[in-house]
């Protein structure tokens, strides 16, 4: 039997609703509200899997998230959902593995599949880390504001 202890950061509308859901498994749950960004890299160096379980909600469906992006870089397993911002980095079974947002079913079997699998999941990890740093590094990122910035400047000129 597999030992899994599963790390919950931040606050939402549902923490209490999932702290209460979660008594009967405190030993295998751990909850931690705000963490301060400077020791991000500890949690991330520590876990095996970057869950990301953005909901339909047109306020968020297009966001990508930022814990995402710094999961793959840390060439960590993702798991997000079939939002159309996290669908735009994850190819499935490539670069990441997606669930039907708001199918909890869909999550459990996602996370089983991982658990069951995680030594054949090497090269998707290393996927993730390559489509990171070819597409999404901060140098990449610079660039492709600096080319927004001139042509809205020029626009303005």
């Amino acid at each position: 039997k597999k030992k899994i202890l599963m790390i919950i950061l931040g606050k939402g509308p549902l923490q209490n609703f999932i702290k209460n859901l979660s008594i009967k498994y405190k030993d295998l749950i751990e909850f931690h509200n705000y963490i301060h960004y400077d020791i991000m890299p500890l949690y991330y160096s520590a876990c095996d899997v970057v869950i990301s379980p953005l909901l339909s909600i047109s306020f968020v469906k297009d966001n990508i998230p930022t814990k995402l992006l710094e999961g793959m870089a840390m060439e960590k397993i993702i798991l997000g959902s079939d939002v159309p911002g996290i669908k735009g980095i994850i190819t499935h079974n490539k670069n990441g593995i997606i669930f039907k947002s708001e199918s909890k079913v869909d999550l459990i079997k996602k996370i089983y599949y991982i658990v069951e699998n995680f030594e054949n999941l090497n090269d998707l990890r290393k996927q993730a880390r390559k489509l990171m740093i070819e597409k999404y590094s901060w140098i990449k990122m610079r660039f492709l504001l600096q080319k927004v910035y001139d042509y809205v400047t020029s626009c303005v000129n």
